[in-house]
């Protein structure tokens, strides 16, 4: 009976251990995604641009909010799904404050709402950035 429970604890932690990588590889992927794809999209020198940046962009954040969704009927613990659901959320946040902006630009509006459309996109690459670091520091 000891031996089992033994087998069945050292199980899980392997389980757990393996759960963590696979999400530390993916948020790594987000951090990646917070710092140069995005930065292609607010930065491009013309509408035309954006929209082709966007594009990349945004099948890059749906593969990884896939990644992190197939991740989190497996989470070892509910404070583990947590953070998860926390990522994805953020994550979506990017992705309607990049939308936005570029759906924005597309339409011609004045340079005050650009600039203020862009003022969310940061506040919503902050967020991630947030969230990708607690996940970091908590993570191992």
């Amino acid at each position: 009976l000891a031996g089992a429970a033994t087998w069945w604890v050292m199980g899980r932690r392997r389980r757990a251990t393996a759960w963590y990588s696979k999400l530390d590889a993916v948020t790594k992927e987000a951090g990646w995604l917070v710092e140069q794809p995005v930065s292609s999209v607010v930065e491009a020198p013309s509408g035309s641009e954006m929209h082709l940046a966007w594009g990349e962009v945004s099948t890059r954040i749906s593969d990884v909010d896939q990644q992190l969704y197939r991740l989190r009927d497996t989470a070892p613990h509910a404070t583990a799904q947590q953070r998860l659901d926390a990522t994805r959320a953020a994550l979506d946040g990017l992705r309607t404050a990049l939308l936005t902006l570029v759906e924005y630009v597309r339409a011609g509006a004045g340079t005050d709402e650009q600039r203020q459309q862009t003022v969310r996109v940061e506040q919503a690459r902050a967020a991630l950035r947030q969230i990708i670091g607690a996940s970091d520091r908590t993570s191992s």
